[in-house]
């Protein structure tokens, strides 16, 4: 569950929001995403931003659902309609948005208002439901770490279900994952209380027909869909927090440690969209997905 700002370089550092890094592994984790989110995700193909003042560094990006990184030019990301499903049933689209934030040793739920951002309308325009993260840190116990992240589907059906405080679904579009269209993500940090951004990405996802539908259609090649542009940033400040505290992490929904972040509990069924806390969590045997 969670977020940043993602504009070409110079735009961020004209507007005042930080500096987007050429690398695309952000530098705190090594080749995966362990411990923050569990294994099998690389540390790979992210769009990177950090700020200098707080020394906040995020990654946003999007990835193929159990397989492994997505073809992307600058932030836009080319997936594949279709479905996916887990060894554990649970329903996705191919592709999943994934996001780590390190705050700079500053417990980040206590300091920053975090929102991330997912789009559900494939067209030209965007229609969001949006969820809070730092409530949702305080809710598992995460509201003292100093890193967090997240791997959600948008077909995780948490992202429709209103939850004052922490999910805001009037947004929300019923999601159809064999859609052809471009979604965007955005992960962003703000000053506790205040409308001051310190950091923000981010992505597209433009999802084309699966090479099978494409020759069932008997077309002669993917079937391309204009990105739309991203906006300009907007002139913000920033603030270094003051407070530290040894790092402690957020995994996604569950808490699970795989490569794919499964929703929060009871998503299935429209319950609560907020992860359980360690000693509430399933036993390892039964939530843990692999690789197919």
């Amino acid at each position: 569950m969670h977020r940043t700002s993602i504009v070409a370089a110079a735009a961020a550092l004209a507007a005042g929001v930080g500096t987007a890094l050429a690398s695309d592994s952000v530098s705190f984790l090594g080749s995966n995403l362990d411990p923050i989110i569990g294994s099998g995700i690389s540390n790979d193909n992210f769009i990177i931003e950090t700020d200098p003042t707080s020394g906040i560094e995020l990654g946003l990006k999007a990835h193929n659902r159990f397989v492994g990184d997505l073809a992307r030019s600058g932030n836009v990301y080319t997936a594949d309609t279709g479905t996916t499903l887990s060894p554990t049933n649970l329903l996705g689209s191919t592709w999943n948005v994934t996001w780590v934030i390190d705050f700079g040793g500053a417990p980040g739920a206590l300091v920053y208002d975090i929102e991330w951002l997912m789009d559900f309308d494939p067209s030209a325009g965007s229609s969001y439901a949006t969820l809070d993260v730092d409530n949702t840190a305080f809710f598992s116990g995460d509201a003292t770490s100093t890193q967090l992240g997240a791997s959600e589907n948008a077909l995780f059906n948490f992202w429709g279900v209103p939850f004052p405080g922490f999910v805001d679904a009037s947004g929300h579009i019923p999601f159809d994952p064999n859609a052809i269209g471009t979604y965007d993500s955005i992960l962003r940090i703000k000053e506790k209380g205040t409308e001051n951004v310190v950091a923000e990405a981010q992505i597209f996802v433009n999802v084309v027909p699966a090479p099978g539908a494409v020759a069932m259609l008997g077309l002669g090649g993917l079937l391309a869909v204009r990105p739309r542009p991203a906006p300009r940033a907007t002139p913000t400040t920033s603030r270094r927090a003051g407070t530290t505290r040894p790092r402690a992490t957020l995994r996604d929904a569950e808490g699970t440690s795989h490569t794919d972040c499964a929703p929060a509990p009871n998503h299935n069924t429209g319950h609560d969209p907020h992860p359980k806390r360690r000693d509430e969590r399933p036993d390892a045997a039964e939530r843990t997905e692999k690789h197919t």
